[in-house]
């Protein structure tokens, strides 16, 4: 019997969740949040958010739990496109070293609008 991707993926999670979270990649989290929520919210009242939220409602449509910067909340795929798209629209990660890479805005933004829609 062949091995199915999704379930080797689902496997290597389950593993990691019963290990818990290492301290430092706690603190790592907590940067990248920091770093998403900043950025988003900055962005947000900037004139290039309202045509990436229009955007998200057109290619995702229908009524959905989860929230985007600056407005109500989408379906999943919409409100995660929309928040890691709205997020990028201010660079505030290169006047801070630990925070160049900016994995937040990639990462949490898909991973929040996931968890809204199925708790």
């Amino acid at each position: 019997m062949t091995q199915v991707p999704e379930n080797t993926l689902i496997a290597h999670l389950q593993a990691q969740a019963a290990r818990g979270v290492p301290s430092d990649s706690r603190l790592r989290l907590a940067q990248a949040l920091l770093d998403w929520f900043t950025a988003g919210w900055s962005g947000s009242a900037m004139a290039l958010a309202a045509p990436y939220r229009q955007v998200a409602r057109s290619a995702f449509p229908g009524a959905g739990s989860a929230p985007v910067f600056g407005a109500g909340a989408l379906m999943p795929l919409g409100a995660g496109f929309a928040n890691a798209a709205i997020a990028h629209l201010r660079e505030i990660d290169d006047a801070h070293r630990a925070a160049m890479l900016h994995p937040g805005v990639v990462s949490i933004s898909p991973v929040l609008a996931l968890a809204a829609e199925g708790g």
